[in-house]
């Protein structure tokens, strides 16, 4: 999941994540905030989904959604939580807790004027196929025409596509890759190793191009992501027949 301005649509239906932020300094408080929360999921079934934005010290609820996630035929699909009108009374670190029929299945903080006492490492945010990943001048970031799955008239099939991830806040130059697994988890791309260049409470943003990868056959594939040698996500990549 990750805590944005807008979530919009583009001329080809492809979904436009704009502002993502995870933290926000204000001369004065309270701050009232229109936020939207976008979240990806794979599975199957039908389900609910409740986000809820809690107090700093997790003793009171500040904002709740309920949505039922329905996949339908999809294997991948996306939802997207209004939360127009939040109002943070204090300074502090707000969890978001994501809950799938009644379990929390992730957490997140949203940091309202704190200091810069955040982790060396980079926190893993997202990843997600698009066409493009760019830092605003603000320092928030943009990801254009994000896509759930791909789709091939026959097999064999190949497609150039960028793989677009957000790290929170960390320091120094680190070595994130990404590799994409069949079904049967051989590896068949990898992207090179470009630096990441990480910031306290700041947002630093990965765009790893896949030119011409090949899919043999329809099924779920995987982008893992990795920093500096470690595997920290496994994303899916769904590839359809038409």
């Amino acid at each position: 999941m990750v805590v944005a301005r807008a979530i919009t649509q583009d001329g080809n239906g492809l979904s436009d994540i704009e502002g993502i932020h995870q933290s926000v300094w204000t001369g004065s408080l309270p701050l009232r905030e229109d936020l939207q929360i976008y979240t990806r999921w794979g599975g199957a079934g039908t389900h609910e989904i409740t986000v809820t934005i809690l107090t700093p010290d997790g003793s009171q609820t500040i904002g709740r959604t309920s949505d039922e996630l329905d996949f339908g035929k999809e294997a991948v699909t996306f939802y997207t939580h209004d939360f127009y009108g939040t109002t943070f009374t204090r300074s502090g670190a707000y969890p978001i807790a994501v809950a799938l029929d009644g379990e929390i299945v992730a957490t997140y903080a949203y940091f309202v004027n704190i200091p810069d006492t955040f982790l060396a490492t980079p926190a893993f945010v997202l990843s997600v196929p698009a066409q493009d990943i760019s830092t605003q001048d603000d320092g928030e970031v943009t990801i254009k025409s994000v896509f759930e799955y791909f789709s091939f008239p026959r097999f064999p099939a190949s497609d150039s596509f960028v793989l677009a991830t957000v790290w929170f806040s960390g320091d120094g130059k680190h070595a994130p890759t990404v590799s994409i697994l069949d079904p049967d988890g051989t590896v068949i791309a990898t992207s090179a190793a470009m630096p990441l260049a990480a910031s306290f409470g700041a947002l630093s943003v990965e765009k790893d191009f896949f030119n011409d990868v090949s899919f043999a056959a329809p099924g779920t594939y995987r982008a893992i992501i990795s920093l500096d040698g470690a595997a920290v996500f496994s994303a899916p990549l769904v590839i359809l027949a038409q």
